[in-house]
């Protein structure tokens, strides 16, 4: 196809790509990891080959626009809260209770 034509059409995307694996992988990793079963480096390296798996399996799909930085190995969203949420910017309780996850996590 020229190049132009590939130009016009249209690009497609995902909002999301399920992270843990067509067979959980993921998940029985992590459960492996908690369990003292494998290594943190074991754990990242199945992780990275799930990411690398995922993104051309995407690639192979025909997606135009890949989502990167989506990726976590428990809870995506506790992730975010941790991330986001340095310091309080208000007083509201969920807020300071991550507040205050975060600062018990740097002591330790």
């Amino acid at each position: 196809m020229p190049v132009s034509e590939q130009e016009d059409m249209m690009k497609t995307s995902v909002i999301g790509f399920p992270r843990v694996g067509t067979l959980r992988e993921l998940k029985f990793a992590s459960e492996k990891y908690f369990r003292h079963e494998i290594t943190a480096q074991e754990l990242t390296g199945i992780a990275a080959d799930l990411r690398h798996r995922h993104w051309m399996t995407q690639v192979a799909a025909g997606i135009g626009f890949i989502p990167c930085n989506d990726f976590s190995f428990y809870d995506i969203v506790l992730d975010l809260s941790l991330i986001h949420i340095s310091e309080p910017t208000r007083r509201t309780p969920i807020s300071y209770a991550v507040f205050c996850l975060k600062k018990k996590q740097d002591k330790a």
